[in-house]
């Protein structure tokens, strides 16, 4: 199958357009090995964002809130996660959904909630009693926090109170997180 003329292909590009313009005819296998090189070109972008963050922590703060989702949407694919993000308002507190398969265990899909606050912040307890509910409301494997702070003691025992269904990865954890994936 050949697409002729001017075509608006989805993918959200490092700039965040919502559409790339592929202005020339293209065969399908073509626009799939356009959209990996797309793909890694913002992986490399991000990769540039990992260096910063690992030179100075406080760049995790420089961040908007949708790079930050990126960033963990990233992170995940980077550790053989599909990783799909949410719509960024009104998301009825899923900002990422990840799935992936096990071998023996089939696939398995877990709901995301970023939090990206203030340094002086931390994820309070009614956060996670939401990622709790949403996780049930959509029969997900497990809900995740991410935070570029830390939870609070409250927030914290909720996560340990319900680990199998619950987990936090919060700014120390982000950080091993990124280390690990530069490594690579």
């Amino acid at each position: 199958m050949h697409h002729y003329g001017p075509y608006w292909h989805p993918f959200d590009s490092p700039l965040g357009d919502n559409y790339t313009y592929i202005p020339v005819r293209y065969r399908r296998n073509d626009l799939a090995r356009l959209e990996k090189r797309l793909s890694a070109a913002h992986f490399f972008l991000n990769i540039n964002v990992f260096e910063k963050i690992l030179e100075s922590v406080s760049y995790l703060d420089t961040l908007s809130w949708r790079a930050f989702e990126e960033l963990v949407a990233d992170l995940l694919q980077s550790d053989g996660y599909a990783a799909t993000l949410g719509r960024g308002t009104k998301d009825e507190g899923i900002d990422i959904i990840a799935t992936r398969e096990f071998e023996g265990i089939g696939q398995i899909m877990s709901i995301w909630q970023a939090k990206k606050l203030k340094p002086t912040n931390k994820v309070e307890v009614a956060v996670i009693r939401e990622l709790a509910d949403t996780c049930v409301q959509h029969k997900a494997s497990k809900g995740m926090i991410v935070t570029t702070t830390f939870l609070t003691h409250g927030a914290l025992e909720r996560v340990r109170q319900d680990r199998y269904i619950l987990g936090k990865v919060d700014r120390d954890d982000l950080m091993q997180w990124i280390r690990r994936v530069k490594r690579r």
